[in-house]
């Protein structure tokens, strides 16, 4: 009998097996099985009142509609060559609403496209650090898009063959069509995919036109001020050192123990109120007077900066000569802003050694403001104002598994730290520590006999006493504006001061420019109300004006601050939380209204008490 040779037989049964049918089916269930997953997760967090079992069949068949709708189209369209784009559609969706939900899972909030539009290079940096291999994460959802993309091509099409068997495949797709679409829509309106679409659409709010109406009308009078030039009778040099995300909740021994032998020699306010929540919303406020802005800082408006009546152009008007550093090794996002309000100077990585370390954010802020105060020193000017821009406590915070910095290890507040809150914690410890080597070596030295030294915050962040409020891009709570301001008066006028006094009194962070030139005795281009008489001691408690922050994200916020009462106003749901913050401090338990037209006069009332000289 003849040997049969195995290849020749198998061949014709491997020849009917469809392997490309299968491959293409195990990948796209194991996509399926991936998405329907993270769906599931993101529902678990967001609806824990729901039965798990009824998350998970709803993700499985949320997850299961981009094939439903792609099989039914191709059967209702018959035009084949719509397959590929309609298919190039509904995986971009399904991928976006994958990063969308991974962003979720993560912080426990929607991603804002904004964060990223009005803050571009510090977003991506940002994103970089946090995500160390994101360029090898960015790569797997590329693998995964393009496996998807065709396993969804071929199972879409062998379902769309096999319903077209039956009878009247048309009639059974408009049938299911309309049944399935409606709870398909549904269900997408939960996901985070449907948040970061509406997020896009959430900019026509009508309190966020009339407070936009009162941002812009402010610009607007402040750039028609001429500024006069004069020479000062008895200049004072000022030193204004802003430190980074320093929230006043941590000004205490165990965190700050530098700054706060620092305020025995001055005055502190543990009630500043931050403008907003990042760096360049608050040089509008620190250095321009300026009432948050909502929606992009500033320098990206269509504004001409030059015109803008700032600290820096107007101290150079009186003789002054005016200096920016910056300890970044690049200027980055803040350039648009600084470059354009009067600065004589502006310092980087000009004034380093090739041998200074650099962090995640720059220059670490110890080699930094060692850096600066020799520069400083050496230069004897008479007339000083020097602003100082300090970004090692800058998130993510300092990680001891990093090893970035293993001399600081051991000297850390919490040397095992793995909460955003025990990290921020370390990295405010070390900015507090740098703060006191650079006060002791240069400071008192060479600076204090005729230099105001003043301290203040960029802005808060956010400790967690909120569910889930670890981040700034997230609620406007007094946990994410509250910063410490502090006033070390030059040994020359001292004794002007209510020196070792802590103050209660609440004020935002655009009252600093104007309270500077009260205290130099220079004509306030800003027009808001000066709190020197909180410094001198004369006027000790001042809350009876209104304070205004804004977060622009999530959604957007407006918060107002009339003390002791909070209106909170969230664009996003059309809602007013109010707060009595005497006697609920942590703002936990708001009264929640419908944002009505006596809402709406509140806010027009605030904004005007705040902008008293310009609106009429």
């Amino acid at each position: 009998m003849d040997t049969i040779n195995k290849t020749d037989y198998y061949q014709p049964m491997l020849r009917k097996i469809p392997l490309k049918k299968i491959f293409s089916t195990a990948f796209f269930l194991a996509t399926l099985i991936s998405f329907s997953f993270v769906t599931f997760l993101e529902w678990r967090h967001k609806y824990n009142n729901i039965s798990w079992y009824l998350l998970l069949i709803a993700s499985f068949i949320h997850s299961t509609g981009p094939m439903t709708i792609l099989v039914l189209l191709s059967i209702l369209l018959r035009k084949k060559h719509l397959n590929i784009p309609l298919t190039i559609t509904l995986v971009i969706l399904q991928v976006l609403n994958l990063s969308s939900q991974m962003y979720f899972i993560d912080r426990r909030f929607s991603f804002d496209i904004y964060l990223f539009l009005y803050n571009t290079n510090v977003a991506l940096k940002t994103v970089s650090l946090v995500y160390p291999k994101l360029l090898i994460k960015l790569l797997g959802v590329l693998i995964i898009s393009i496996v998807y993309f065709f396993s969804l091509l071929e199972t879409g099409s062998f379902f769309t063959e096999q319903l077209c068997k039956f009878k009247r495949p048309m009639k059974i797709a408009r049938i299911f069509l309309l049944l399935y679409l409606p709870f398909i829509v549904f269900l997408t309106t939960k996901t985070e995919i449907y948040n970061v679409l509406l997020s896009l659409t959430n900019r026509g709010n009508e309190v966020r036109k009339v407070y936009n109406k009162y941002y812009k009308y402010q610009l607007e009078e402040q750039s028609s001020i001429e500024l006069t030039t004069t020479q000062l009778s008895s200049p004072q040099n000022i030193m204004i050192i802003q430190l980074e995300s320093l929230n006043s909740d941590l000004v205490n021994d165990r965190i700050t123990p530098n700054l706060m032998k620092i305020m025995d020699r001055g005055i502190y306010m543990k009630n500043m109120v931050a403008n907003s929540v990042n760096s360049a919303r608050s040089f509008e406020g620190g250095l321009c007077g300026l009432i948050p802005s909502l929606s992009a800082d500033v320098s990206r408006l269509n504004v001409d900066m030059t015109k803008l009546p700032c600290l820096p152009r107007i101290l150079k008007k009186h003789g002054y000569t005016t200096i920016f550093f910056l300890s970044n090794d690049t200027l980055g996002d803040v350039e648009p802003f600084i470059s354009k309000v009067g600065f004589d100077e502006i310092h980087f990585n000009d004034i380093m050694q090739p041998e200074d370390k650099k962090l995640r954010w720059g220059y670490s802020d110890s080699i930094f403001l060692k850096r600066v105060g020799e520069y400083l020193s050496e230069r004897n000017d008479r007339n000083l104002f020097a602003f100082i821009d300090l970004t090692t406590n800058h998130f993510p915070f300092y990680d001891l598994s990093k090893n970035e910095t293993p001399e600081y290890n051991n000297m850390v507040p919490n040397p095992s730290a793995k909460f955003v809150k025990e990290k921020l914690e370390n990295t405010t410890y070390l900015q507090d520590m740098f703060l006191g080597e650079f006060y002791k070596k240069y400071y008192e030295p060479y600076f204090s006999e005729n230099t105001d030294l003043i301290l203040f915050s960029d802005h808060s962040w956010p400790l967690g006493i909120h569910p889930n409020n670890y981040f700034n891009e997230n609620y406007a709570y007094q946990e994410n504006f509250l910063i410490p301001f502090v006033f070390i008066p030059s040994n020359q006028t001292a004794k002007k001061y209510a020196v070792g006094t802590v103050s209660d009194s609440v004020y935002g962070q655009y009252n600093i420019p104007s309270t500077i030139l009260d205290l130099l005795d220079i004509e306030d281009y800003f027009h808001k109300t000066s709190f020197l008489g909180v410094l001198t001691g004369k006027s000790p408690i001042q809350n009876e004006r209104c304070t205004v922050s804004t977060q622009p994200y999530s959604g957007g916020y407006i918060s107002l601050v009339q003390y002791p009462i909070k209106h909170l106003y969230s664009l996003k749901e059309n809602k007013v939380y109010i707060f009595n913050l005497e006697e609920d401090p942590n703002e936990l338990n708001p009264n929640i209204e419908e944002i009505s037209k006596e809402n709406k006069d509140i806010m027009e009332s605030c904004l005007r008490n705040t902008l008293n000289h310009f609106v009429k």
